[in-house]
């Protein structure tokens, strides 16, 4: 892009003698708000990498929280900005605690840790963001597809999931007629598995297989085997656009992924149904919903081998639109339910959850 040439000297004069025709406190406060914003940030992984917040489970004064030859003034200003952003709390005698949203989000031990997602945006900030320009003008950043899914997407996603989303899922799933009955599932493109964890552990005559990417597989046997249903649950690598994705489900359960939303997958997910089985998406409304934030972020980043970036954005198309509606209807899946979903981790987001039944008998 050329360069812009600067206000000549005349211009520059009439800046000395007049006030800017726009209100000064409007530009810099602005810029001043998303810096404070973006400080926190780093201060709130600052704690975290120093593990301040398990270390402030218990109450503690500031000789307590650093070590021998620890700077004192620097590590108690960085509890004073986490006790005024509600992150921290502090006693009448001047000891820092945690809040209990510290406890529960940034404390290493709390079933919803939320580390892999600090870190996440971490990355993303300094490899799209910071260098926003540059990044326009070299192209998408790439990242090879295991590092994708292995490091950034996978664990993000599952740490999101589990609050609170996950749950209002498996409300809408285990209320449904004949739950208990149910004894086979399928996680399309389960990802990190979780939602098929979830439901075994509900139902604990159920079986269910989580398939999706080779690579992915090993990412949600590391879940199965954290939360201890090993045997109940087990994975089945494979692409589901072009591999089989077995038979006889009584549920089919799809998250966040193109499986659960393309039309020409209804079919083959359908077939693979018993009769009277549930299949249940969960999507992305698209759409108007979808910020501009994400949609730029989209295009700045590939699969070194693939560049998805330039070719489609997964928030255009509305979800449902009439053709996936028709799919359903031809296939014979039957729409019982469309709600939406809280999305938490993404302030004001929601996701939409269709739940289908295939009709008993197709003749």
């Amino acid at each position: 892009m050329n360069q812009v040439p600067g206000p000549d000297i005349r211009a520059l004069q009439d800046g000395l003698r007049h006030y800017p025709p726009s209100p000064p406190e409007n530009f810099f406060n602005l810029i001043t708000d998303q810096v404070t914003g973006m400080m926190l940030f780093t201060v709130i992984l600052a704690a975290s990498e120093l593990h301040l917040f398990d270390m402030l489970q218990e109450a503690r004064d500031i000789s307590e929280i650093c070590r021998k030859n620890s700077p004192h003034e620097v590590i108690e200003i960085l509890c004073e900005i986490l006790c005024s952003s509600g992150i921290l709390t502090k006693e009448a005698d001047g000891r820092y605690k945690n809040s209990e949203m510290a406890s529960v989000y940034l404390r290493s031990t709390s079933p919803y840790f939320q580390k892999a997602y600090l870190e996440n945006n971490r990355k993303v900030l300094f490899d799209i963001w910071f260098p926003l320009a540059g990044r326009i003008m070299a192209g998408p950043v790439s990242y090879s597809r295991e590092h994708y899914f292995k490091d950034l997407s996978l664990p993000s996603m599952a740490e999101n999931a589990i609050c609170g989303r996950l749950q209002d899922v498996l409300y809408e799933i285990t209320s449904l007629e004949g739950f208990s009955n149910c004894r086979k599932t399928l996680d399309l493109g389960g990802g990190h598995g979780l939602y098929a964890i979830a439901l075994a552990l509900k139902n604990p005559r159920m079986t269910c297989v989580i398939q999706d990417l080779p690579l992915v597989i090993p990412f949600a046997e590391e879940y199965i085997a954290r939360y201890g249903v090993a045997g109940r649950v087990t994975t089945l690598p494979g692409d589901f656009f072009t591999d089989s994705i077995g038979s006889g489900y009584d549920i089919i359960f799809s998250s966040s992924n193109p499986g659960g939303r393309r039309p020409d997958m209804v079919q083959k997910i359908t077939d693979a149904l018993r009769p009277g089985g549930y299949f249940i998406t969960v999507q992305s409304r698209g759409g108007e919903q979808e910020n501009l934030f994400s949609r730029l972020e989209w295009l700045l980043w590939n699969f070194s081998d693939d560049d998805k970036g330039s070719r489609d954005w997964k928030g255009r198309v509305p979800f449902p639109d009439e053709k996936y509606l028709t799919a359903l209807s031809d296939a014979g899946l039957v729409l019982l339910r469309e709600r939406e979903i809280s999305d938490p981790y993404k302030k004001g987001h929601s996701v939409i959850i269709l739940i289908t039944r295939k009709h008993f008998s197709t003749g």
